[in-house]
């Protein structure tokens, strides 16, 4: 049984290697930088890393009691939102907003390429699209 394990890691490890914006830490959890290598691990636990937004952030709208969330900016794009649209969690608190708001980050969470739905909606309610990170587990600066 263990030679299995140790070929699943070398296996692992091998088809990281091989695939643009994905590293693996010695931890064996997966780090993102990049939207296609994010969505290449749909439900896996990742840490994104990306410059820190805050959501919607459009030049000229006053947002003004509006409440906002944040998401990524990765390499190739728009990345995952600090979880999902409809979580009371997604509207960040105002000390972190103010600690990392245009920085780099790691973000460590369950990758979700298409936001979960909210589980109190009715069936026939739509859900915001694009990805999330849910449940975010960890936030630092990345170094």
């Amino acid at each position: 049984m263990r030679a299995r394990s140790s070929i699943g890691a070398i296996a692992v490890a091998a088809l990281t290697a091989c695939t643009p914006g994905v590293t693996a830490m010695k931890d064996q959890s997966t780090i993102c930088t990049t939207v296609a290598a994010c969505d290449a691990h749909d439900g896996a636990s990742v840490t994104v890393i990306g410059t820190y937004q805050r959501f919607p952030d459009q030049p000229g709208v006053d947002y003004t009691g509006v409440p906002r969330a944040a998401r990524l900016a990765l390499d190739d794009g728009p990345g995952p939102m600090l979880e999902p649209y409809w979580h009371k969690a997604a509207v960040r608190s105002d000390a972190e907003v103010a600690r990392f708001a245009g920085k780099k980050v790691r973000v460590t969470g369950r990758y979700h390429r298409v936001q979960p739905r909210n589980p109190d909606d009715p069936p026939y309610a739509s859900a915001m699209g694009g990805s999330c990170l849910y449940p975010v587990e960890a936030i630092e600066p990345a170094e």
